[in-house]
């Protein structure tokens, strides 16, 4: 066996439902890492092999089989920042204490941002010089 295959995370997603936002899926590459910040309700992150990073998070939805007013929770597409690092995410991490994500990439390059997607600080060309 190869040591360095890649192997593609299957996933499943319902567009009507999981997409809720109408994001275009089209030329969204595979999934290759996810990771929440550990709070409760907190976002998921997902890195692909082409560098877009897909943010879920949850809405409350009433089933048409629910008459009571309780609502379930959804995990759904919040947004999808295209490529938000070169190369492909290899690594998806979180840091708890200041609500950061943490991106490596297969370029060589870790970023880090806040929730909202915004740099909040970098390291470029950690591979091979």
């Amino acid at each position: 066996e190869n040591e360095h295959e890649v192997a593609l995370i299957p996933y499943y997603t319902q567009p009507s439902i999981d997409n809720i936002n109408n994001l275009d899926l089209t030329n969204i590459g595979h999934l290759t890492q996810s990771a929440f910040l550990p709070f409760t309700n907190s976002p998921l992150f997902t890195g692909t092999d082409n560098g877009d990073l897909i943010v879920w998070n949850f809405v409350d939805k009433k089933s048409a089989a629910q008459t009571t007013t309780s609502l379930t929770e959804h995990r759904v597409i919040e947004k999808i920042v295209n490529k938000i690092i070169r190369g492909a995410i290899n690594c998806v991490s979180a840091l708890p204490n200041n609500n950061i994500i943490v991106l490596a990439s297969s370029a060589g390059n870790v970023r880090f941002y806040d929730r909202q997607c915004r740099v909040v600080g970098w390291v470029d060309y950690l591979g091979d010089a």
